[in-house]
């Protein structure tokens, strides 16, 4: 264990107290750390025999520099006043005259960037420690305990550069990036980022993936590692499947990851006799161009129910997976909810579990977002949040915002919230704060409105919502109102997602965008299903044509589909739309077209209860259509175990309508 000493001067009682509290939190994250305030009147051996052993057995001398100890180390203050500074500098000075001038034993800190200047002339050589900055105590203690921020990796083998004259014609560099920035300071994982450095460098790991529950911070890892290579990997293929929501009984369609990848990849191939060759091909494309490839948000296209192992719904991203975890030359990293069980025990495959922050980076969180107060009570409001990376940055700005920074005042959450203490996440508490203070605002009714997608959306769709003039949704506010806040909501309170270069995309969390869904869905039903009838007849004109040619021209009716549904509409959306401009009635075009799995994206919007009980505002003839052709779309896409319920309900309500 390290041992410290601290050397400074009694300038005031409140800089006594910074001192004392520095020396806490290093005992408390495992440095032996000694200052004079923890001696109960004085040494047996007496003050100056005492500061001398300090300072010889320490391993390191904290010297705290301020303009009072730095005229004490120069004899400027009178004799006889100070004498403990001006004798622990005498030993410091010789200390280093001692060693040759060297020095890594006694190291500069200051508590305000203006004291600086204070530092005494043998110490400015060395790095100094700013501790009104956050980030700095975990920069300090990394440096006691001997634990670098970065291990330079062992050189690996050079790759291979063929000669540019033998016929081998490089492409155009591939960079697709759908993964959000959430704002707000990177903190810790150090190990997490070390794996991913590693795995870069080339270790013979082909995949990673990073299993935690949502608003851990996997997203915030993977942008901040992306961030710092974005020179180093010219090809890279990132996408988020959270853009289609993050629900684990949502049936997510991969069709619009798969278009965009073969139109950056320059495929020449765009029919399939199969999902598992689409799965092929794309492999082989990323390995031909030694591209990086990120499946962030994973889970909607997993099983991951009571009783499933997290296996994967989509056969064209399974072969995908299987192919790249055998031969891959680059790299593939997913986050999930749960671990894929395709990749189980897979040599070249890592599963590593993310974990909430340590306490130490929660504190700094918090402090980051001007959070005040002693380290003990940051620590121990990090605690009572669970170290919930989301839930924390939530708080934080809602202390910042409207508790004064003070984190003693964190109880007037629990307090506004009142009966309501009974929801089941950290987050969603400090969310129904939030609802609470912007009662009645533009800003809330804007998060109302993120929760009726279920992906990033786009200013001019919500437009067609604020046209609508929609009671207790959008009624009596002008568009200028929504444009403020939408700057109050991304600057002032943290809360939207940017998606650069796509300044006009509007998106948050999917726990917040669960949250306040729900609370539209439940306060306010009719503006509920007035913005989704909204939503429904805007996505189905969309499309030029009735019938639409392919897959990406399609996309507007898909999301009409969702639209109309939530609304309450689901025979006509039925017959309207996907049974006469999707399936093209008994056409069954999807199939057709190989899109099973687009299809039973579509379809779930018209079920309770997914493949099992249809939505009672469906005839009984419509509801055996639809589980006959759910059934038809599971076993398609190699899911026999499920499509049994649905054939054998379809045909049980076939007999009942004869």
């Amino acid at each position: 264990m390290p041992k410290v000493f601290i050397s400074y001067s009694h300038d005031s009682p409140e800089h006594s107290a910074n001192v004392l509290a520095l020396s806490n939190w290093l005992n408390n994250s495992g440095v032996d750390c000694d200052i004079d305030q923890y001696i109960n009147g004085s040494p047996e051996e007496g003050w100056a025999l005492w500061m001398e052993q300090m300072l010889t057995e320490a391993s390191h001398v904290l010297i705290i520099c301020t303009e009072t100890y730095l005229n004490r180390v120069q004899r400027k203050e009178k004799p006889g006043t100070g004498k403990g500074v001006k004798w622990e500098s005498l030993l410091t000075y010789q200390d280093i005259y001692d060693n040759d001038s060297l020095n890594k034993k006694f190291i500069p800190i200051i508590f305000a960037s203006t004291n600086i200047k204070f530092i005494p002339k043998p110490l400015r050589s060395v790095s100094s420690y700013d501790l009104s900055r956050a980030e700095t105590y975990e920069k300090l203690l990394r440096v006691l305990t001997e634990q670098p921020r970065a291990v330079k990796p062992t050189p690996r083998q050079t790759p291979h550069l063929p000669p540019i004259n033998l016929g081998i014609t490089m492409s155009s560099t591939i960079h697709i990036d759908r993964l959000p920035t959430v704002s707000g300071a990177f903190f810790g994982r150090e190990a997490e980022l070390q794996l991913l450095d590693d795995a870069l460098s080339g270790n013979g790991t082909r995949i990673i993936q990073f299993i935690a529950a949502g608003g851990t911070g996997k997203t915030k890892l993977l942008r901040h590692w992306l961030n710092q290579h974005d020179t180093d990997i010219p090809n890279r293929l990132v996408w988020s499947f959270y853009s289609q929501g993050a629900a684990e009984d949502k049936q997510v369609s991969a069709s619009p990851f798969f278009l965009d990848a073969f139109k950056a990849l320059k495929a020449e191939k765009s029919s399939f006799n199969s999902e598992e060759e689409k799965g092929d091909y794309l492999a082989e494309l990323l390995i031909s161009h030694q591209c990086l490839l990120v499946l962030d948000g994973l889970e909607p296209l997993q099983h991951a129910g009571r009783g499933m192992r997290g296996e994967l719904k989509d056969r064209a991203i399974r072969q995908l997976l299987k192919n790249l975890a055998s031969k891959h030359t680059s790299l593939c990293i997913i986050t999930s909810q749960i671990a894929v069980f395709e990749l189980s025990d897979r040599d070249h495959v890592v599963t590593h579990d993310l974990h909430n922050l340590t306490q130490s980076d929660g504190v700094a969180l918090l402090r980051s977002l001007k959070v005040k107060g002693h380290h003990q009570s940051l620590g121990k409001a990090v605690r009572e949040y669970g170290c919930h990376a989301l839930t924390l940055h939530l708080l934080g700005n809602a202390l910042h915002t409207y508790l004064d920074g003070d984190v003693r005042k964190r109880d007037t959450i629990l307090k506004l919230i009142g009966d309501d203490d009974h929801l089941e996440r950290h987050a969603f508490k400090v969310m129904l704060a939030y609802s609470k203070w912007l009662a009645d605002t533009p800003e809330l009714k804007l998060l109302h409105l993120l929760g009726l997608f279920d992906h990033p959306i786009e200013t001019d769709v919500l437009q067609v919502l604020w046209r609508q003039q929609i009671p207790d949704l959008t009624q009596g506010i002008a568009e200028t109102a929504w444009k403020v806040a939408i700057r109050d909501l991304r600057d002032k309170h943290k809360l939207l997602f940017a998606h650069n270069p796509k300044a006009d995309l509007l998106d948050c969390h999917p726990l917040i965008r669960e949250y306040f869904g729900r609370q539209l869905r439940e306060t306010y039903p009719h503006a509920w299903q007035q913005a989704h009838a909204s939503l429904y007849n805007h996505y189905q004109a969309l499309p030029e044509k009735t019938q639409p040619d392919t897959l990406e021209q399609m996309q507007p009716l898909f999301h009409a589909i969702g639209h109309g549904c939530a609304a309450g509409l689901h025979q006509h959306v039925f017959d309207k739309l996907y049974w006469h401009r999707v399936s093209r009635e008994k056409g069954y075009y999807l199939n057709k077209i190989g899109a099973a799995g687009d299809n039973l994206a579509a379809l779930i919007h018209f079920f309770d209860k997914p493949w099992v009980i249809p939505s009672p505002n469906l005839d009984m003839q419509t509801q055996a259509q639809l589980l006959r052709i759910a059934g038809y779309n599971l076993r398609a896409l190699g899911r026999l175990d499920e499509s049994i319920e649905p054939f054998s309900t379809a045909l049980h309500l076939y007999e009942n309508t004869k």
